[in-house]
């Protein structure tokens, strides 16, 4: 069973510095504000949609949406960043739980700045919030997005109240101090969860300990018989019937040997 974390935190906390630290350690990272850039892609169902809610305008030369000039608009007004959450947070949350599905790692990390008021933490194992001080949160999304302070702070401002993601967190990342003071904080989180996943395992295995010998049993016993019927013309119906007949024998063994 994969475990999820969800990593979430107001604007230029730091969410992907975590989120690659993750990665590293050995989790299926997904971003899904990288994800909402692909569904935005041109003449995408998104794209028709939010060209459709906020009209042409907000489009650069090249048909592609220009997103300083969209957040312009739905950051200075609350019902128009309702209007275009409406429109992205579900197609967002689909493919998430598509790459979810197709992932073959055992932790998948989801960074969404919106994860809980999408509903995307109920998915979740373990919510993840990631926090900084406010002067670095201004610095950091003004560097990051040539933004001028003006606009900077109305971003900030149209973000939830941090203490609202804090309520819910299992697990607060200070992204406050160094890269390698954060390091720390999510090597020793992400050690944990190895070490929880690792007793789940090893307590399924004691729980089924039959389960686990049956089929183990069988494995061998049927590829012994594979071998042995290597030059033997059967049927395929025979075949078939030896095999499971083979299978229900080694159930047999392994309930005779737990009557004991």
């Amino acid at each position: 069973m994969k475990h999820i974390i969800g990593l979430t935190g107001n604007i230029a906390t730091g969410k992907s510095s975590v989120l690659r630290m993750l990665e590293r350690l050995g989790a299926k990272a997904i971003d899904a504000d990288a994800l909402a850039h692909h569904l935005m892609e041109p003449q995408t169902p998104v794209w028709l949609a939010i060209v459709e809610a906020f009209g042409e305008g907000i489009l650069q030369p090249d048909g592609r949406i220009d997103r300083r000039r969209l957040g312009s608009i739905v950051f200075s007004d609350p019902d128009a960043l309702k209007r275009l959450e409406r429109i992205v947070h579900p197609a967002v949350i689909a493919r998430t739980m598509e790459m979810i599905q197709q992932a073959t790692e055992p932790v998948v990390a989801i960074e969404a700045i919106k994860l809980i008021e999408a509903g995307m933490h109920r998915q979740c194992h373990s919510l993840w919030v990631v926090t900084c001080t406010p002067q670095q949160q201004l610095e950091r999304l003004m560097r990051s997005r040539n933004l001028s302070e003006e606009e900077a702070r109305l971003y900030i401002a149209a973000q939830p109240p941090p203490e609202e993601k804090l309520k819910l967190a299992d697990v607060v990342i200070d992204n406050s101090g160094t890269i390698e003071q954060t390091w720390q904080q999510v090597r020793r989180e992400w050690e944990r969860i190895v070490e929880e996943t690792n007793m789940s395992v090893r307590g399924f295995l004691g729980k089924h300990y039959r389960l686990v010998a049956w089929l183990v049993l069988a494995a061998g016993m049927v590829a012994i018989l594979l071998w042995a019927a290597r030059d033997v013309d059967l049927l395929p119906s025979q075949l078939a019937a030896l095999v499971v007949t083979t299978v229900l024998l080694a159930g047999a063994c392994v309930w005779i040997i737990g009557l004991e």
